[in-house]
């Protein structure tokens, strides 16, 4: 938006011509003050305008989370989630499966903010909705990867790690797999020994 800043005087010759490049200066100077007011009052606007975008992303990301922790015999889970902001690339799910089995998904979305909360809402749906077996880690990790790759990843330069595991608490076993992930531990509760999977 531009800024004009009008002088004048009823009487004529109002202006002697000595004061004209002085007034012609001091409006310009004010015009551009005023300008800048203007842009700062629409940039303040824009990062309100934002942060509302922002904060409800992170919203909507809170709900894809599990709402409870399930009770599994034999296994404590705990868990402690937060973002580097408010919407982040940071996911976990747990999947319940036949004979009483229960899988945990975790994922971390490279990047942050909304880009990333959006390829983990793509990356919930299609662990929901998978045709593969989710008592195979291998299989359903690479399953995840194929259509992320194919959908997201491939093209935005985004990439996903995640570590998939399968509890089985009447063989007390677990079956997992590792897509570029940390190593999770495993906390003993008869020692307290940790063991880096």
């Amino acid at each position: 938006a531009n800024t004009m800043l009008i002088l004048a005087r009823d009487e004529p010759n109002a202006f002697p011509l000595e004061q004209v490049p002085d007034l012609v200066w001091l409006s310009n100077l004010f015009a551009r003050a005023m300008q800048a007011m203007m842009l700062s009052e629409a940039l303040s606007a824009a990062y309100v305008q934002a942060d509302y975008e922002h904060k409800a992303v992170a919203e909507l990301q809170q709900t894809l989370l599990p709402a409870e922790i399930p009770l599994i015999p034999s296994l404590d889970l705990a868990v402690e989630y937060r973002t580097a902001s408010r919407a982040g690339g940071d996911f976990y799910d747990f999947l319940p499966l036949e004979n009483s089995k229960l899988g945990l998904l975790i994922a971390d979305v490279s990047g942050h903010g909304s880009p990333a909360a959006m390829v983990l809402a793509l990356l919930h749906t299609l662990a929901q909705h998978s045709p593969v077996p989710m008592d195979q880690p291998g299989a359903f990790l690479g399953y995840l990867n194929d259509r992320l790759a194919a959908r997201t990843t491939a093209t935005s330069g985004t990439f996903v790690t995640a570590f998939y595991a399968v509890f089985d608490p009447i063989a007390e076993t677990v079956c997992y797999a590792s897509a570029g992930h940390v190593p999770p531990r495993i906390v003993r509760k008869e020692d307290g020994s940790i063991q880096s999977l």
